[in-house]
Formats: structure tokens, C-alpha cells, sequence
């Protein structure tokens, strides 16, 4: 397996994941849900024209960009609601 390529393709998904938790703090600070579908449509249409290849095999078919996109989605919402449920102040009753 080539490691090279398997690598770069981790450093797409890491920066697919950093534009996912961007997407959502902006939905937050706009006042709107933080919904990990409408992180995975947006992050579907940035992933459009990315086809890795990895030992001269294409590894991203609609399915795989989707279940991905899906996935980092769902990081991201995670990672935003938990980093504003932590900055949140503690009520004192």
C-alpha cells in the first residue's frame, strides 16, 4: 500500500473536518442548530470533486464521499456543542 498517498488523503479529511467545524460554529453564531445533516450537505458539496487514489485504486465513490462526509459531520457538531456547553457558565441553585 502505498503510504504517501493514504497520508495525503488523511490530510483531505483533516481539513475537511477543520471546514466542517468552521460551518457549524457559524451556523451557532448565526443562531442555528448545529445539525450534523446540514454539516454533511455542506461538506458533500466541498468533497465534490475530490477521487483519491490509493495504489492506483480511485477509494471514494458516492457512497464512501457521503459516509465520510457523514462522518466528519457529526465530529464536527460534536466538537462544537461540547466546546459550548464548556465554556457555558455553571447556574448555582
Amino acid at each position: 500500500m502505498n503510504t504517501t498517498a493514504l497520508f495525503s488523503a488523511l490530510v483531505f479529511l483533516r481539513n475537511y473536518l477543520e471546514q466542517g467545524v468552521t460551518y457549524a460554529q457559524t451556523l451557532q453564531g448565526d443562531g442555528q442548530p448545529v445539525d450534523p445533516n446540514v454539516i454533511t450537505l455542506f461538506l458533500l458539496s466541498k468533497m465534490s470533486d475530490w477521487n483519491p487514489c490509493i495504489s492506483g485504486v480511485a477509494v471514494m465513490d458516492d457512497p464512501s464521499r457521503h459516509a465520510a462526509a457523514r462522518f466528519l459531520a457529526g465530529v464536527a457538531a460534536n466538537l462544537v456543542v461540547a466546546a459550548d456547553v464548556a465554556t457555558r457558565p455553571r447556574s448555582h441553585a
